[in-house]
């Protein structure tokens, strides 16, 4: 930094207004009563704390993996992070990037993350949240029609996956009616014209 204590008669100095996470270097010397001063003695070096990471908005996010962002939060590049889904139990390892991919994850599922900084001393901050993201739900897949009378037909579905609890929408199209968002896997729909052919499709939601 180029910075000094000036002659003081203390054993101690605190170096203020370093950027955080950098390697600094100090040396020391002593004077006598006539002014004469020793030769410099290297007192080492030392790296200031990181700061704690800043949480950033999720991305990328698909059926199986969620990826978590983060910013430096004025920490010099090459500084390491580790982030942890505690909902899964896996982490990042240390690393030097701002996001991490969390794979082999389960549809539909809340998972929670949090991350943390170390110095090159290998000294940690606090853990920050990064908050919790549900991964998208599956598409349903295609069921055969039952309880088919000359007025109504039920859509049956499967959860393809998705936990109990995903909320489905299915649509009848051609009548331009819908269940509405339900937890059901099928849908009676009702007040049909009798001989005629009725198109569904449906479609699923996750918590977010």
């Amino acid at each position: 930094q180029g910075t000094n204590s000036g002659w003081t008669s203390s054993t101690s100095w605190n170096s203020t207004g370093l950027s955080p996470n950098k390697n600094y270097n100090f040396r020391v010397r002593a004077r006598n009563g006539n002014g004469v001063a020793t030769s410099l003695v290297s007192l080492g070096w030392r790296y200031t704390l990181a700061r704690a990471p800043v949480a950033a908005a999720f991305s990328n996010i698909t059926e199986t993996s969620i990826q978590a962002n983060w910013t430096a939060n004025g920490n010099p590049a090459g500084t390491q992070y580790y982030c942890e889904n505690l909902t899964q139990g896996t982490n990042s390892g240390w690393t030097s990037s701002t996001a991490w991919n969390s794979t082999g994850l389960s549809p539909n599922r809340n998972y929670n993350f949090r991350v943390r900084a170390r110095n090159g001393n290998g000294l940690v901050t606090g853990l920050v949240s990064l908050g919790s993201r549900y991964t998208l739900a599956r598409a349903p897949g295609a069921d055969a029609f039952s309880n088919i009378t000359q007025t109504s037909i039920q859509a049956n579905w499967t959860a393809n996956g998705n936990p109990g609890g995903t909320a489905y929408y299915c649509e009848n199209v051609t009548q331009g009616t819908n269940s509405g968002w339900t937890s059901s896997t099928s849908w009676n729909s009702t007040g049909l014209t009798p001989d005629t052919t009725y198109s569904f499709r449906a479609r699923a939601r996750n918590g977010n």
